[in-house]
């Protein structure tokens, strides 16, 4: 993935899962990629990846199942 220098790496990523969320790529209740599968595919470091999908956590796009992963909402 390529970043932008002025925009937060963090808030391209956020765009790049509101992406993902459009196209279908992410389905409703399905698995997401994991932070570290993320951070591999986008060569950044996890805590960039987590604090991305903490964004989305906290605004009930994402949910966490313990020992899981994310999800995404069924409203999402």
């Amino acid at each position: 993935m390529e970043f932008k220098g002025n925009i937060p790496i963090y808030r391209q990523i956020i765009d790049h899962c509101f992406a993902c969320i459009l196209s279908g790529a992410w389905i409703p209740e399905g698995r997401i990629p994991s932070v570290r599968e993320m951070a591999a595919s986008m060569a950044v470091n996890t805590h960039t990846v987590l604090k991305a999908l903490e964004f989305l956590q906290q605004q009930e796009i994402i949910y966490p199942k313990r020992g899981m992963g994310f999800y995404l909402s069924s409203d999402a």
